[in-house]
């Protein structure tokens, strides 16, 4: 199975869907998903093991009436020229953020996040 399939099969299922949000082709192989803090941390440790790094991410909000909208809060990594380990940079520069992620302008709103990863080789 190659990564692409990999994830896809981990993603399906999980989250919220946002292609709409996204303005996804709905043709496209990947699958749009925000995911709730303890998916997306899960989803970490399988792009660490897939070998695949996270260039960023966006964060949404789930609202009591179970709409999705943007926060328009994210982060972003950038590989530094000569670099050797920026898969683990960002993969724990990530998770750092997801698990510290505060916004207290959304009460009672759950938190998701879409995470932006490298298309690995095989996509």
């Amino acid at each position: 199975m190659t990564k692409t399939e990999q994830i896809n099969v981990f993603l399906r299922g999980r989250g919220y869907d946002i292609s709409k949000l996204k303005g996804a082709n709905p043709k496209a192989d990947i699958i749009y998903r925000a995911l709730n803090e303890n998916e997306a941390l899960q989803a970490l440790d399988l792009y660490y093991k897939l070998e695949i790094p996270v260039l960023g991410g966006d964060v949404f909000y789930l609202d009591q009436n179970r709409e999705i909208d943007w926060t328009h809060d994210n982060w972003y990594f950038q590989k530094e020229e000569g670099e050797d380990d920026f898969l683990k940079r960002s993969i724990d520069g990530s998770a750092n953020f997801i698990k510290n992620y505060q916004n207290t302008s959304f009460k009672n709103c759950t938190f998701l996040f879409d995470i932006v990863f490298e298309k690995p080789q095989d996509y």
